[in-house]
């Protein structure tokens, strides 16, 4: 009995430190999308360097990169963002990627006229 206790007690412990440290990558933000016909319009209430930015959504197959500095290039280095994740638009839906500073590696959610979508780190939080 013991000896099952403290197994279990040390599989908890890696769980938890394991769970610290995927915790310990991410980077906090949070901000909304809206749709404005073919135009997004985020802001960011906390953990970016903008407050609003706004683009034309891009061609199907085509992304938007977006860290904490505001809209990036293809080419931005991961190593140089405290988060990064791809945007694009299929079917009144954005699909985003993470690649740095997410819990999720792949959110989507359907965008609606006149709501706005609400995210974070940890994924989408639902509509305002």
């Amino acid at each position: 009995m013991k000896k099952n206790l403290l197994l279990f007690a040390l599989s908890l412990i890696g769980f938890l430190q394991a769970n610290g440290q995927e915790d310990a990558n991410l980077k906090g933000f949070s901000m909304t999308m809206n749709l404005d016909g073919n135009r997004v319009e985020m802001q960011c209430s906390s953990g970016c360097q903008w407050t609003k930015l706004s683009f034309t959504l891009p061609l199907m197959g085509k992304v938007q990169m977006v860290n904490e500095n505001g809209m990036a290039g293809e080419e931005t280095e991961t190593s140089k963002s405290a988060f990064l994740f791809d945007l694009s638009f299929a079917d009144n839906t954005i699909l985003l990627n993470g690649h740095k500073g997410t819990a999720w590696k792949k959110l989507s959610f359907s965008m609606m006229e006149g709501k706005q979508a609400i995210i974070d780190q940890h994924g989408f939080e639902g509509y305002k």
